[in-house]
């Protein structure tokens, strides 16, 4: 099943599609508040997207970093505050890795507090999907209840899915564009032309020391929680026979990435369990979705430009929801694989609440996880200790 390293083929493309739940919303929210220039953005995302599926082989996706992400959308930050955000990961992610401590935070975790993460993200995307999906949206200037089109999509996506010549994912996209596209041909339709990006300058010291403290420190505990551990992790779930997603060549990717990200589209971007949870629900199994999927990002950002924002503006947010909503069930049920000690289950249960509903969830579940599963070994350790005493005595 897992034979060909990279394929190209209709799951593969159904499959690349599976992510744009999460990438849509934040990305083209972000071009348009924050000001980001569209073709270097939709380049920047392509190349490294390509870059991940030659790299990985697998269907690791390129996601922006979502609390900096939320938070840039909410405050409103400037280009040049971003750029510092991501040149700061960058720096760090590469650091850490050269110096191996990832691989020691890895060794302090036990995989009951990773699967806990991706539990919390789980449920985090599913809550994502809901609002998503209760989002109202006209076709034809006829509003339609999205529970409505909710309850009819959903059947009709687990039919899709199931048949894995019909790709679901594109054929959902489709159904829902069509209608805003059809009731505007005229500005829908737009002749592709070649646009250049426009990189800016770099980052400044006022704009680095911004960055750290508004984005960067929420940002640091979620990257190395569910960009690096629970991505490996689930990539390792997913696909037993191969073992290519290490902690170190993610941490070594995402520190890669922000670098030149500061330079050219500004937005600080990770790999993610959710987008792989998604590219693989969809139908994606090798390195050819994320190459697909950056392709047609490249391509659409150098022949499209700003254009591309506004087509992609043109899928109803409750078509986005039910991709979402895939994955994130996905994500939850894979989590809960291999979890069987009772008090590994608690662990995990309470690390994935602790996620969902307190502020910093992930940095506060992430620390309260590895000290619990630390005093969970000693307890264990204790009574093999007192045995080997009484046999010496």
């Amino acid at each position: 099943m897992y034979d060909l390293d990279i394929r190209f083929d209709i799951n593969e493309f159904a499959g690349a599609l599976g992510d744009l739940g999460t990438f849509v919303p934040l990305v083209v929210g972000m071009i348009i508040v924050n000001g980001m220039d569209t073709t270097s953005v939709m380049l920047m995302f392509g190349a490294f997207y390509i870059l991940s599926g030659l790299l990985y082989r697998l269907p690791v996706p390129v996601q922006p970093m979502k609390a900096i992400a939320i938070l840039a959308l909410a405050g409103g930050v400037s280009i040049g505050v971003m750029k510092g955000a991501g040149l700061v990961m960058g720096v760090l992610f590469l650091s850490l890795t050269a110096l191996g401590l990832l691989d020691r935070i890895e060794r302090l975790m036990s995989q009951c507090v990773v699967r806990g993460i991706q539990l919390g993200l789980g449920l985090v995307l599913l809550i994502s999907s809901v609002r998503l999906i209760e989002t109202p949206f006209e076709v034809f200037q006829f509003a339609i209840p999205p529970w409505i089109f909710a309850v009819l999509c959903i059947p009709f996506a687990i039919y899709l899915s199931r048949r894995r010549r019909m790709p679901a994912s594109f054929v959902l996209l489709s159904a829902g564009i069509a209608p805003n596209f059809l009731s505007d041909i005229s500005s829908s339709l737009v002749l592709p032309s070649i646009h250049l990006p426009e990189f800016g300058s770099l980052p400044n010291g006022t704009d680095i020391l911004a960055a750290l403290v508004l984005l960067v420190i929420p940002q640091i505990p979620l990257t190395i929680g569910n960009s690096v551990f629970a991505t490996k992790s689930l990539a390792q779930t997913l696909f037993p026979q191969k073992n290519v997603v290490t902690v170190r060549k993610l941490g070594f990717t995402i520190g890669l990435m922000n670098v030149f990200s500061a330079i050219t589209g500004g937005i600080p971007v990770c790999h993610g369990a959710g987008g792989l949870a998604g590219h693989y629900r969809w139908g994606a199994r090798t390195g050819g979705a994320p190459i697909l999927i950056g392709l047609i990002l490249l391509l659409g950002g150098i022949l499209y430009g700003k254009t591309l924002a506004a087509l992609f503006g043109l899928i109803p947010f409750p078509v986005l929801g039910i991709l979402l909503l895939f994955a994130a069930l996905e994500l939850c049920l894979v989590s809960a694989r291999g979890i069987a000690p009772k008090k590994e289950i608690l662990i995990f249960v309470t690390v994935g609440l602790i996620c969902v509903f307190f502020p910093y969830g992930f940095a506060i579940g992430l620390a309260i996880g590895i000290v619990a599963t630390t005093l969970m070994r000693r307890v264990n350790s204790r009574p093999t200790m007192q045995k080997q005493d009484n046999i010496r005595v």
